[in-house]
């Protein structure tokens, strides 16, 4: 079983699974399709490892950046813009 501290990943809700898409990189892509299996199959591991290296990619270095990244794409993509 994997765990990890409540400020080491993302949010795996329906607003990652919609919007995690937009965010690909030349080297690393995700479908919603991917990221709802990695939901429905329970594989945390591998979801925090593909955000883990797409803030890599994108040369994110914050404190508790993977938490930074879901709130940036639930303010981004919010309906009470």
């Amino acid at each position: 079983m994997y765990f990890c501290s409540i400020n080491s990943h993302p949010i795996f809700d329906n607003v990652v699974k919609d919007h995690l898409k937009d965010y690909n990189v030349k080297n690393r892509s995700v479908s919603t399709y991917q990221v709802e299996r990695w939901r429905k199959q329970i594989k945390h591991k591998e979801f925090n490892d593909y955000i883990g290296h797409l803030l890599d990619d994108y040369k994110i270095t914050l404190p508790n950046r993977r938490r930074a990244f879901d709130y940036h794409l639930w303010f981004e993509n919010r309906t009470d813009k």
